[in-house]
């Protein structure tokens, strides 16, 4: 949810009083597109500095309860860019940037600004006008909110209970107060202190009894108390609609369905004005969850009214969602695809549950439509159906379409064979597994912690699909990987807990051969337009001179130059002009990082958006780096800035890259069995199965079989084969010997 943060007042500028009350008035009727339409016309006509700040402070306010983060975030970025004064500029930029990443829900983001704009406020306390305290006070009580009681101990080294994490929160939002006399700025702040006794109920509510504890009946009075207060006094009624949202979402966790209902609607009725929405971003939300009152209310009495119902809100999200972000080949990273607002993967499991219900096929294949809808919204468009997938795939061959929602936790599972399609749905009794717990799986330091995880894995995401296939002569199988986790590697998921040591785990890797798909019309794009095209193998390796050299790779360019036609190019070059692409590099790339980058040397680097601007025709790049397949997680967009995401969108067959750090020597070894296996024909996907294998079956060492060494390798797109040409073994400069050796043998046998 986005919230409103102050509307800040300044003396000392030429804005007349006239000018700032009809902004002011904009801003309580919650007519956010006028305040910037005026303040734009105001800047326009202005040659103080000092004004120029305050407008541009309205506009970004404007922008974020627009819900327009990346207008907001260029906004406050301008905003730093005019202020000569250093120490409001960056409490004010900080503390803004805090808004931003709460926003996006990357809380650790937000509490480290917050954090920062609240240090230098204290350090320079008395020189700091009070709306930027308001701001600054109010802005760190909200962001320290998400972090429950477990680790609250960032801002207090006690250890507490709810209670106590309520209190401090409490007094910082009380303090905000104290430093306003603006009637929309308090709501704004009733508004945080609601939403921090609102996550201390949604903390102690059981989602599978729907049983709240003490504490949590306590929150729900206080939130209600503190929501209600603002729909009292406020005269903004998209502070209004907030506040009915949220009195409808606490009484939804007491299981007071038809009472959290009727507050959604009096919600949607604050934001209309003679039948039309005013405002779209809370109306989406309130759609949404709309929409998953219906489902939790459905799960319960199983009532296919209300299955409907939910359905019916659902789908109302997904087309306001669409009309409101709507998506170009420009938007690559998916920066505000608004998963959480979109309900398209919640509608994809309601719809599936109809076809459970009804074993109409209908419902199957419409639920099937969105959820490919939900991933890789910029993939380019082609028609897609579970008929089609069957087409292309070979007897031997599964297609895995997961997909995962929160709120409530779903996993979503189409295993589609040649003969045969099932869907499955697992809502009860599994554990959420978060993104970054996928992403720390790649330490392997502890095994008692990887077993736990990687298991918990495997019953939410593949325990019913393994007791499918053991029953078919499958051994292949693509994945179309959850957009909420898209970067799990199912060779290290296992199949009980049993074994105790890294060598007998049983990992799938042993019985399935994996790879991968961005979404179902990457799959059909990789399979129908796949045209062989002269063989050219190009190797890169990174100038690492004055850095940590890549011995083994440097080994195995040699020996791919003399066993191989290949080229030795640097990067762009390669990836230009040649059909098969080696790079051998340092990688940049972090799982928190925007987008991924490898270093080229040990000074310049190649990044993921230098691919985006390329136009390629590659069959097969692989990128050796370490973490070339992390980046940071864009709901719908997956890991949204990894390179094998970059290369197929820009037009490669397939890619091979990689979830973690590698070993150069393992890696080696691999690249060089999977060439082996390459030149002789084998299929993509056959070859680097055989080479893991290979790399297996030579360890000795406990150490050599973790998954660190021998399971990084994530292969996209077409898996068929490739044509890699070897060098002939006779060497051609001598051939004329051959012309020579007839004469020799005539002239000895004449001499006889």
């Amino acid at each position: 949810m986005k919230y409103s943060l102050p509307i800040l007042f300044f003396l000392f500028c030429n804005l007349s009083v006239s000018q700032i009350k009809q902004i002011e008035y904009e801003f309580d009727q919650g007519n956010y597109s006028n305040v910037i339409k005026i303040s734009n016309e105001l800047m326009n006509n202005s040659n103080s500095l000092e004004e120029k700040l305050i407008l541009n402070k309205y506009i970004n306010q404007a922008h974020i309860n627009l819900s327009q983060p990346e207008e907001f975030l260029t906004g406050i970025k301008r905003t730093r860019n005019l202020d000569t004064n250093k120490i409001r500029r960056d409490i004010y930029y900080y503390n803004e940037l805090s808004n931003y990443y709460q926003n996006q829900l990357r809380i650790d983001s937000a509490i480290f600004f917050s954090n920062k704009s609240m240090k230098i406020l204290s350090e320079n306390f008395k020189k700091i006008d009070s709306n930027l305290k308001c701001d600054v006070y109010s802005r760190f009580g909200s962001s320290h909110r998400n972090r429950g009681v477990k680790s609250f101990n960032k801002i207090t080294p006690l250890s507490m209970e709810w209670d106590e994490r309520n209190t401090i929160l409490n007094k910082y939002l009380d303090t905000a107060s104290q430093y306003t006399k603006s009637n929309y700025i308090k709501s704004d702040i009733y508004l945080k202190k609601g939403l921090v006794y609102l996550d201390a109920l949604a903390n102690n509510y059981s989602s599978d009894g729907g049983n709240v504890n003490a504490v949590g009946h306590k929150s729900f009075l206080l939130s209600n108390k503190n929501f209600q207060e603002v729909a009292d006094n406020s005269k903004n009624n998209f502070q209004i609609s907030k506040a009915y949202l949220f009195i409808g979402l606490n009484h939804f966790y007491l299981k007071k369905y038809n009472e959290a209902d009727a507050y959604y609607q009096k919600a949607t009725e604050k934001i209309l004005l003679n039948g039309t929405i005013t405002h779209y971003p809370i109306y989406i939300n309130i759609l949404n969850w709309r929409g998953w009152n219906y489902d939790i209310w459905f799960n319960e009495t199983k009532d296919l009214k209300l299955l409907d119902l939910s359905i019916k809100y659902y789908k109302q999200n997904v087309k306001q969602w669409a009309l409101l972000n709507p998506r170009d080949k420009n938007n690559k990273l998916g920066k505000n695809d608004g998963y959480r607002e979109n309900a398209t993967s919640k509608l994809t499991a309601s719809l599936g549950k109809k076809y459970l219900l009804t074993n109409n096929s209908i419902f199957l294949k419409e639920s099937f439509q969105y959820s490919d809808y939900s991933k890789y919204p910029n993939f380019p468009e082609r028609e897609f159906s579970i008929e089609k997938i069957q087409l292309q795939l070979k007897e031997n061959e599964a297609f895995i379409q997961n997909i995962t929602t929160g709120h409530p936790y779903q996993e979503i599972i189409f295993l589609i064979l040649k003969g045969e399609a099932h869907f499955i749905l697992n809502d009860k009794s599994i554990t959420n597994f978060s993104y970054y717990r996928v992403n720390e799986l790649h330490q392997f330091n502890d095994l008692k912690t990887f077993k736990k995880w990687s298991y918990i894995l495997y019953n939410s995401k593949f325990k019913k699909v393994d007791s499918i296939l053991k029953t078919k002569d499958i051994t292949d199988v693509i994945i179309s990987n959850s957009d909420y986790n898209p970067t799990i590697n199912y060779d290290i998921i296992i199949s009980d807990t049993l074994s105790k040591t890294w060598k007998t785990q049983p990992y799938l890797f042993h019985k399935y051969n994996f790879s991968y798909s961005l979404c179902v019309r990457s799959f059909l794009e990789s399979r129908e337009n796949h045209k062989s095209v002269k063989p050219v193998l190009g190797l890169t390796i990174g100038d690492f001179e004055n850095d940590v050299d890549l011995r083994f790779s440097k080994k195995l360019i040699t020996e791919f130059s003399k066993k191989y036609k290949s080229e030795k190019l640097d990067i762009t070059t390669n990836l230009k002009n040649s059909n098969i692409a080696l790079i051998l590099s340092h990688g940049n790339s972090k799982y928190e990082n925007e987008i991924g980058e490898i270093r080229t040397s040990a000074a310049t680097t190649f990044s993921v958006d230098d691919v985006f601007n390329m136009n390629l025709e590659n069959d097969f790049i692989i990128v050796t780096s370490c973490s070339s397949n992390a980046s940071q997680t864009n709901y719908s967009e997956g890991s949204s800035g990894n390179f094998s995401k970059a290369f197929r969108y820009s037009g490669v067959k397939s890619t091979l890259t990689t979830s973690w750090d590698i070993d150069d020597k393992a890696n080696s070894f691999i690249m060089s069995q999977f060439f082996k296996y390459l030149s002789k024909g084998e299929a993509k996907n056959r070859a680097l199965w055989k080479a893991k294998k290979d790399y297996w079956n030579q360890s000795v060492d406990e150490e050599e079989f973790k998954p660190l060494y021998w399971a990084p390798y994530i292969l996209t797109g077409n898996v068929d084969s490739v044509e890699i040409t070897k060098n002939s073994k006779i060497n051609w400069n001598w051939s004329w010997l051959l012309l020579i050796l007839p004469i020799g043998y005539f002239i000895y046998y004449k001499r006889r």
